[in-house]
């Protein structure tokens, strides 16, 4: 099997995993809606890279312009940004900075997107799938209190950077290789910091509360490798195709362990 596949492959293990897990809580009794939605969303992710592996096995070095992985992809954000609407449902709105904030980010990456694909159509509407999704996070991620100051600098920062030098690399004359490796550099420090984060308040959670931002953090792990995924060729599409799946793991667990109630 070809190494562009097993990184795939373990992914939809993990991902059979957590929904086999899933299913099981609301079987035995859980069936808040946070559960039921993110149990969804996990059902569309599955079937997004099961679809993927058939297709690329099938037709390889054949992209489709219009994918059906991609319909999955848009259920996927919107799934995750309904699942976090029921664990914040008394939450307030976000203020109109934080909007503007993630309505420009998204609309940047969109914008990206678009350059490298041409397709319209289907970059605009991830975008306003994602957008709905990044909304509902950062108002969960604001809520929990678990990004502090200093935490929510360091992540716009790293993530300006690796925005920036993706789109400096549209420039003419631009050393692309160079500027998608400091890209990918800086995504990757964003990521390894966040895991440590993220698993540093998954060992100290023991109440709801705590576990509810240990999810919020895995979601917003999810959220930053997959517009990693999105603005990467090989090799870094493969290595970010394979540690989220480590993402998916920290999603389920604070569930399990009882982030929403009944």
């Amino acid at each position: 099997m070809q190494l562009d596949y097993i990184c795939p492959l373990i992914a939809v293990i993990v991902e059979v995993f957590v929904l086999a897990g899933l299913v099981r809580m609301i079987l035995h009794g859980n069936r808040s809606m946070t559960v039921i939605f993110f149990t969804f969303a996990m059902a569309s992710l599955s079937m997004s890279y099961v679809y993927w592996l058939v297709f690329s096995l099938m037709r390889p070095n054949e992209r489709l312009v219009f994918a059906a992985n991609e319909i999955s992809e848009w259920a996927l954000f919107l799934m995750y940004a309904t699942s976090l609407s029921y664990m914040f449902a008394g939450a307030k709105p976000l203020g109109a900075g934080a909007c503007v904030a993630v309505i420009l980010f998204i609309a940047a990456n969109a914008a990206l997107w678009i350059g490298w694909s041409g397709e319209w159509i289907q970059d605009i509407v991830t975008g306003f799938c994602l957008c709905s999704f990044a909304f509902q996070l950062v108002r969960g991620l604001i809520e929990t209190k678990a990004l502090k100051g200093l935490h929510w600098v360091i992540m716009l920062c790293l993530l300006t950077v690796s925005v920036g030098t993706q789109a400096a690399s549209f420039l003419k004359g631009a050393p692309v290789r160079a500027l998608y490796l400091v890209s990918f550099l800086a995504l990757s420090l964003l990521l390894v910091l966040l895991y440590i984060w993220t698993f540093y308040r998954l060992r100290k959670a023991n109440t709801a509360d705590e576990y509810q931002k240990v999810f919020c953090l895995a979601l917003l792990l999810i959220m930053t490798e997959v517009l990693g995924m999105y603005m990467s060729g090989d090799p870094y599409y493969l290595i970010l195709s394979g540690t989220i799946s480590i993402a998916y793991l920290l999603a389920y667990i604070p569930l399990r362990k009882g982030a929403v109630s009944e």
